[in-house]
């Protein structure tokens, strides 16, 4: 036989973004404070790019309309409200000067949120820039308690890296404080707090690694003859599992601030429409002082490249903001008019659905859903709600009645949060209640339920 090379020509389709796309999702992609952070870097970078204040502008070039009125026609003609309180306030050495010193000395600075407290670690960590964006991006994604619920694929496919980068990501903020951040579920939560403590070993192990769940399932007596322990080593294993934090995130120090893109709100029709927030919008041109050297015979071809070079940037940043606005609208009211039931009556009333559905209904693709609910927020009838809140399964209620597994799981919630806490209710009673109010579900789905709400078994919610 001979060894012998061949070339041979395949054709093949490959879809390539363009520069201003690119922009465009990833403007979509950021958070308010992550946007605002972006759109002031393209500020001090670009000198063809300004911002637009209304006290710029005639008062007649304003709108003058109502704000539920408002539709993608009118974005370019909209601008932010520049907020300007700071210049009243009296500088060192004016008039006033001690009693201002001693009104800024009476008030507490506000704790650092979790991801203000985890950035802090962030910063004298030596990271690999890769790893620290994906890290960064699983900080924005923990919930309230400080679980990761994104799946890694997602946030694999978001950041456009590996699963193995994004597997490194979060070892290490799990390795960050407080203990048990970033875990995905109740089981790991307590896993990382006994690891960090040096007590993941013996019968608390043992208890951990088999699954909490059968702390519900079996008796005292039965477990302890399963994991091969006296009663009295199971019990001071209990004692132990009941000092670690089910939710390392979600004290009121960590509280997150918030700050919503759009508003839900009600019409005089009895419906509810969505609009976005003025406060939040921020309008930019192109500065035409600097685009007129294009016209200027005296400048150099190294000039006026660089000056095409901005306009083209700048032009990018403006349409990628008005794509931004014009998809958080349009999803906006879609979740408006889809879950009107829910902003009227509460949570029992929240709609399943699925990003896929939105993406088909609004002529999107499902990963353009994703990323224009990824870390966005809405103000509802029902307090300030992140877009992904109202994206979920269903599950159906004893009448057949199509019910969210949020709804669902919400009612588990507050069953427990009323519960006698000198005795917590097993998950075969909470089953019970909910069945009188007209939802079936088995016991080991109310334990399904209750381990994605990262809420203990019974034993261990006992008084501590």
């Amino acid at each position: 036989m001979e060894n012998s090379l061949q070339q041979s020509a395949k054709l093949q389709q490959k879809q390539q973004l363009s520069a201003r796309q690119r922009t465009s999702l990833e403007f979509l992609q950021l958070s308010r404070q992550e946007l605002d952070a972006r759109l002031n870097e393209e500020l001090a970078e670009n000198p063809l790019l300004e911002e637009i204040f209304p006290e710029d502008l005639p008062q007649e070039s304003l709108p003058d309309m109502p704000p539920e009125k408002e539709d993608e026609a009118e974005f370019d003609a909209r601008f932010a409200e520049s907020d300007q309180w700071h210049s009243e306030l009296p500088l060192p050495g004016e008039e006033g000067e001690e009693s201002t010193a001693d009104f800024w000395s009476g008030i507490a600075a506000p704790p650092p949120t979790l991801a203000e407290q985890l950035a802090r670690e962030f910063a004298g960590s030596p990271l690999d820039p890769k790893i620290r964006e994906i890290a960064q991006m699983i900080v924005e994604s923990l919930d309230e308690k400080g679980y990761l619920s994104t799946p890694l694929a997602d946030l694999a496919m978001s950041c456009d890296a590996d699963l193995d980068e994004v597997e490194k990501a979060l070892k290490f903020v799990q390795s960050l404080e407080p203990a048990g951040i970033g875990a995905r579920t109740l089981d790991e939560c307590f896993r990382l707090q006994l690891e960090r403590s040096g007590k993941w070993h013996g019968a608390v192990k043992k208890i951990v690694e088999n699954g909490l769940d059968d702390l519900e399932r079996f008796s005292p007596r039965t477990l302890a003859e399963k994991y091969q322990l006296t009663p009295g080593e199971f019990q001071q294993a209990l004692a132990v599992l009941r000092k670690l934090d089910p939710a390392p995130g979600g004290s009121e120090t960590h509280a997150a601030v918030v700050l919503p893109d759009i508003e839900i709100f009600s019409t005089e029709n009895g419906g509810f429409d969505a609009r976005l927030l003025k406060e939040r919008e921020r309008r930019f041109n192109i500065c035409q002082r600097y685009e007129k050297l294009l016209d200027d015979p005296g400048v150099s071809a190294e000039d006026r490249a660089f000056v095409r070079d901005k306009i083209r940037a700048a032009q990018e940043v403006i349409q990628s903001l008005d794509m931004r606005e014009s998809t958080l609208l349009r999803l906006g009211r879609w979740i408006a008019n889809r879950q009107r039931d829910f902003f009227r009556d509460g949570v029992e009333k929240l709609l399943p659905l699925t990003m896929k559905q939105a993406g088909k209904e609004l002529e999107l693709h499902e990963t353009t859903i994703s990323r224009a609910v990824s870390g966005k927020y809405a103000k509802t009838p029902q307090g300030a709600l992140a877009l992904r809140f109202f994206f979920t399964t269903g599950g159906v209620s004893g009448g057949e009645q199509e019910i969210s597994n949020r709804a669902i799981g919400e009612k588990i919630r507050q069953i427990i949060a009323e519960e006698d806490k000198s005795h917590p209710l097993s998950d075969d009673a909470v089953a019970k209640k909910l069945k009188g109010s007209g939802i079936s579900i088995a016991r080991r789905t109310v334990a399904k339920y209750r381990d994605q709400l990262h809420i203990a078994p019974a034993s261990l919610r006992t008084l501590r």
